[in-house]
């Protein structure tokens, strides 16, 4: 190689190199999405256990509320029972409601975990064969620069000789 042609290959080596890094830059941050979703799901099942387990303390802490008021109001058991058992149905309602709500967003998330692991593949696919082309572009356009310029520094070299000829005669 030349003195000319060196710039003109580490300049394209430069540009594949960058391209490249493009890629595995763009095949991280996919990976990173991808990862992001797993632990929003985590952690929407872990939010779940959370709530309910609130509830359940809360109900928890009612029903010893109703028991102190049946331990210490004399005749008041009857009561206590009915308005027991209006509460005990709101919370099943509440945790049927909360169930059915997590699972609906958990299907729903997993759906669209799925749907951006076909699309995000496709994505890759599509970069690498865009990759590879645009490598082998700059392949073929760096085989015809540096041939230009090797044509352009042996025509030089023959004028400068013609030109030395020239000024001896």
């Amino acid at each position: 190689m030349s003195q000319y042609t060196t710039p003109v290959s580490a300049a394209f080596e430069m540009q594949r190199t960058m391209i490249n890094q493009s890629q595995r830059m763009a095949e991280q941050s996919v990976a990173f999405q991808k990862s992001m979703g797993k632990l929003f799901l985590n952690g929407l099942e872990s939010q779940k256990s959370a709530q309910q387990s609130g509830v359940a303390f809360t109900k928890a802490a009612l029903h010893s509320y109703f028991d102190a008021i049946e331990a210490t109001i004399p005749g008041s058991r009857g009561n206590v029972e009915q308005v027991r058992d209006i509460v005990d149905e709101q919370f099943e309602t509440l945790s049927e409601g909360h169930s059915e709500l997590y699972e609906g967003v958990e299907q729903e998330f997993e759906r669209s975990l799925e749907n951006y692991d076909d699309l995000s593949e496709e994505y890759l696919n599509a970069l690498k064969e865009q990759t590879t082309l645009v490598l082998e572009n700059a392949e073929d356009m760096e085989a015809q620069t540096v041939e230009a310029v090797e044509r352009f520094e042996s025509q030089a070299e023959e004028f400068q000789e013609q030109a030395r000829e020239q000024l001896d005669a």
